[in-house]
């Protein structure tokens, strides 16, 4: 075997990672994608060896999701927000993709369960996350009839991890994560 090297490119090898993620195991997003971190891409494959996701962070440290046709999992994303008068909140919404198309399953604010549309102004303080391409409040604003105007809150940093269930291998500390399912449409775990 000849090894050939480039030695015109400098390129960074932690720039690009592939995960294949099996049934029980969490993948914690935000912090593979934190500030210090080199890394551009993450592409995200199941048990089959499917893409199911590629997440993107650019020059703004935006994680940018992008779910394939493949994507049957859900994605859960813990805000850290403030109500009007500053008051700290704890804000999540999960989002169910289904073979891509994505609809708000739970939507809570400091552990309470509420209505999604609740969570539509305080999820437009969130600058982190975007879904293919949008921001995470206008992804949730398209499941509502009227959309509210956007008011500029401080920048947030939310959090993510990504969830296979099913083998009742141990989870981490859930921010962020996505569920696969099975293409039966048979989900495992949580």
């Amino acid at each position: 075997m000849d090894l050939i090297l480039d030695i015109g490119k400098n390129r960074n090898i932690h720039q690009n990672l592939n995960i294949k993620i099996k049934p029980g195991q969490t993948l914690e997003v935000s912090s593979l994608f934190n500030k210090k971190s080199e890394l551009e891409r993450e592409k995200i494959y199941n048990e089959k060896g499917q893409r199911i996701a590629t997440i993107e962070k650019n020059e703004k440290q935006q994680r940018n999701y992008f779910f394939t046709k493949f994507a049957i999992c859900c994605i859960v994303i813990i805000l850290d927000t403030e109500d009007e008068s500053g008051k700290d909140l704890n804000c999540t919404v999960v989002l169910d993709i289904n073979f891509g198309k994505i609809s708000i399953e739970k939507s809570t604010i400091n552990s309470k369960n509420v209505e999604p549309k609740e969570v539509l102004e305080l999820a437009k303080q969130n600058k982190a996350v975007l879904i293919k391409g949008k921001a995470l409040h206008k992804v949730l604003a398209e499941h509502f009839i009227k959309q509210t105007p956007c008011e500029e809150k401080k920048s947030t940093q939310s959090h993510e991890n990504i969830v296979v269930p099913g083998s009742g291998a141990p989870g981490s500390a859930i921010d962020e994560e996505i569920t696969v399912e099975h293409p039966s449409g048979k989900q495992q775990g949580r």
